[in-house]
């Protein structure tokens, strides 16, 4: 199964630079204190960081990232959005925001590797 839609996240807009995707928070995307999971969150910010490059030649892969969780969130629409903030011929910098009803829950900088 893809795992993308294994944890129901969508593509609201994907352009060179800049994505930004969504998904519905289900139980199974809670930690066992109700709260997301962290590895939902990162999993969304790292695959937005990716959509950000897609218009870019080349397939990217995450080779670093950093993330602060900043606010636990027990249900709604998590909205990630992605900007990249440099590109050199190998790498790509990407600042990754996530919300949810416009309140900020995690930052995430991560770094792509151009493979091919």
């Amino acid at each position: 199964m893809d795992y993308m839609k294994h944890l129901g996240m969508s593509v609201v807009e994907a352009k060179e630079g800049y994505a930004h995707l969504e998904m519905e928070i289900t139980p199974t995307s809670l930690n066992y204190f109700g709260y997301v999971h962290g590895g939902v969150y990162f999993s969304l910010s790292d695959t937005t960081a990716g959509y950000a490059t897609h218009a870019y030649e080349g397939s990217y892969i995450t080779l670093n990232s950093s993330i602060n969780y900043l606010k636990g969130i027990q249900e709604g629409v998590l909205s990630a959005k992605a900007t990249v903030l440099n590109k050199t011929r190998k790498t790509v910098v990407i600042d990754v925001k996530t919300y949810s009803n416009e309140i900020l829950c995690t930052q995430a900088t991560i770094t792509m590797y151009r493979v091919a």
